[in-house]
């Protein structure tokens, strides 16, 4: 009876190593993840702000008559937001 009761024991003790490790693996996985995903966002936001063809655009359909100075300071203000 005392072997089973010391079998058990080690058992418990083997599993829950076990479980600690799974654990920590999947934490370390989600929370990598997410800083990719935080990168990732990063770099889409900067390429999309990043086009200076987008603001020659407005520049140029702004002296045209086609687009408004708010059109304008909005696509020098993205540019900004994206270089920051």
């Amino acid at each position: 009876m005392r072997a089973h009761s010391g079998l058990s024991a080690a058992n418990f003790s083997f599993n829950r190593k076990h479980q600690e490790i799974a654990y920590r693996v999947a934490t370390s996985f989600f929370a990598y993840q997410a800083a990719l995903a935080k990168v990732t966002a990063a770099q889409q936001t900067f390429e999309s702000g990043n086009k200076p063809a987008l603001l020659r655009l407005q520049a140029r359909n702004s002296t045209k008559g086609l687009a408004t100075r708010p059109d304008l300071y909005s696509a020098i203000q993205e540019q900004a937001k994206a270089q920051l």
